[in-house]
């Protein structure tokens, strides 16, 4: 944790921490549109941070309580790390992942939940166990980053558009298409026939 390298965490369907080497879930073609969107889980990252706003570590598939002197120093209390990541639930979830909203909303939502988490903490500072700015500070950038990003997701449509496509491949499979399902994206793709 106190290297400069990036850090990557893989989130299984339960929200626990998998490990590095694990399978990312894929999508069978033929699923349809409620089967996906339940595959959609931005909410599992939430609770990862919440486990290290309060200083645990995932180990041995369940969460610890961290030895790191650095993850103590900036832990708070289960309750702030509770108010704050419930505060980002407003944003990670289903409908936000497929949804289409201009830089100028994401912008303003993103600055209004760290303007409200920043009060939060100053507020409950205690119950928080705020023990200094640095943790504040570290508290708010978490919270915009994660929140922008997961506001960002849905970007280009890229979701919406992979519904559309999965939509519509079910469609023509179930209506008799003779080729393939990857053969006729790739005809449709092209402009040829079915």
């Amino acid at each position: 944790m106190g290297n400069n390298k990036d850090e990557y965490v893989i989130v299984d369907d339960a929200g626990q921490q998998a490990p590095l080497g694990s399978n990312l879930p894929y999508f069978n073609q033929k699923s349809d549109r409620a089967d996906l969107l339940e595959k959609i889980k931005p909410d599992l990252i939430v609770e990862v941070i919440r486990q290290r706003l309060m200083g645990y570590e995932y180990k041995d598939g369940a969460y610890v309580k961290s030895q790191d002197k650095f993850i103590i120093a900036r832990s708070i209390s289960e309750r702030g790390a509770w108010d704050i990541t419930t505060l980002i639930l407003s944003v990670a979830n289903q409908n936000t992942a497929i949804s289409k909203l201009s830089d100028r909303v994401i912008n303003a939502r993103a600055l209004g939940i760290v303007r409200t988490v920043r009060s939060e903490i100053l507020a409950n500072w205690k119950e928080y166990n705020i023990r200094g700015v640095d943790q504040i500070d570290y508290i708010l950038c978490i919270t915009f980053s994660l929140v922008l990003i997961i506001l960002k997701q849905p970007e280009d449509e890229g979701l919406r558009k992979l519904l559309s496509g999965i939509i519509s491949e079910n469609r023509a499979v179930s209506e008799g298409g003779n080729q393939s399902g990857l053969a006729s994206m790739f005809s449709k793709m092209l402009g040829g026939k079915k």
